[in-house]
């Protein structure tokens, strides 16, 4: 059982995000874009609408399947990929080929509740994963996730539809091998796991880190001189799992809307504030203007023509006013906070017209 301490984001005076991130205007497309379906037969692709093929996982296994070790469930009633999944009942390894180096997504898909399968109880599945050397899963249970009242803030994808996990990852030249390599295993030997798809996504190079240049990032451990002389070194040889990503004063962004990776930006912040008197805007009639240093994968045109707000600008400071959101997060990692701002507003055309301040656990 994971202890979830609290995290506090507070946004004091004028605040207003938007979850914001930029490139230009062209639609980014990834170089590898793969999508698996565990139990599909063997070399039986099958496309979707408009958005790729499904392709079997027996095309990328290197570990002999057999009757006694794995097999394949099958759903009822459930759309692609959650009608058929793979039963891990010994650890079986997938190694799966990539035409670029540099960062991937990595997405895992798990089924719904309360989706039945015709030879497994999803309830006694406990499931370790290992991708390309980093330790992903351990004694992982999806039933367990989407059990909990607050599945949703630990998972890319609304519990009714589904668990998602996203892992971030980059592949090196050093390496050696240009592939993403996976292992699967049963947590316990009289134990199964289970998993039903695999999504794998190329990343641009800068989005979260630069690979060609330094990636010194302020690391929040204490006060602020602390914050300003303890930076943390963001290299390519760790590996992150996404908590949420959150449309600030919006509703959902599905993937099939964002700006070229196939992203969830939740809706329904406010589910998350603890304090704050505020009212949310939508610009319809805004043009989002991508930089060079902001390009448009960074996030999609809806993300930035919502926000949250102290309320209309009138020139005057709320001194005594602020916003405040809580996350639930594990303890013993790290994590990258990544804050979005573009200002929608007309009457905002000076430098230091809207200032605040933001606190990150006080």
């Amino acid at each position: 059982m994971f202890v979830h301490p609290q995290m506090l984001l507070t946004l004091l005076s004028f605040l207003f995000i938007t979850t914001l991130t930029f490139s230009i205007t062209t639609p980014y497309k990834p170089p590898d874009h793969l999508l698996i379906n565990f139990g599909l037969p063997k070399n039986s692709p099958q496309p979707i609408d408009n958005h790729g093929i499904w392709q079997s996982d027996q095309d990328f296994i290197l570990t002999s399947l057999s009757a006694t070790s794995n097999s394949t469930a099958f759903a009822v009633e459930a759309t692609t990929p959650n009608n058929m999944a793979r039963i891990f009942r010994a650890t079986t390894t997938y190694s799966i080929p990539v035409t670029t180096w540099g960062p991937k997504l990595v997405r895992l898909y798990f089924p719904p509740l309360p989706i039945s399968y015709d030879i497994i109880d999803t309830k006694s599945s406990f499931l370790s994963l290992t991708i390309n050397g980093f330790n992903i899963l351990r004694n992982f249970s999806a039933y367990a996730v989407m059990s909990h009242a607050n599945a949703y803030t630990n998972t890319t994808a609304p519990v009714t539809d589904g668990l998602v996990r996203e892992i971030y990852i980059s592949l090196d030249e050093r390496d050696g091998q240009r592939a993403i390599n996976l292992t699967f295993s049963p947590s316990n030997p009289d134990g199964f796991g289970f998993i039903n798809g695999l999504e794998i996504i190329s990343v641009p190079d800068g989005l979260y880190f630069n690979r060609s240049g330094s990636n010194m990032v302020p690391y929040l451990t204490g006060g602020f001189q602390d914050y300003l002389n303890n930076p943390f070194n963001f290299s390519d040889s760790i590996a992150m799992e996404n908590i949420i990503r959150l449309n600030v004063g919006g509703s959902i962004v599905e993937p099939s809307n964002d700006s070229g990776l196939s992203r969830t930006w939740f809706g329904r912040d406010d589910d998350y504030m603890i304090n704050g008197l505020n009212y949310t805007k939508i610009y319809d009639d805004a043009t989002i203007n991508y930089t060079v240093a902001t390009p448009s994968y960074t996030a999609p045109e809806l993300v930035y023509l919502t926000m949250r707000s102290m309320g209309p600008y009138d020139g005057k400071l709320k001194k005594n006013q602020n916003l405040t959101w809580l996350f639930e997060v594990d303890v013993g990692f790290n994590y990258l906070v990544r804050l979005h701002f573009c200002e929608l507003d007309s009457k905002i055309n000076n430098t230091g017209q809207r200032l605040f301040h933001v606190s990150i656990n006080n």
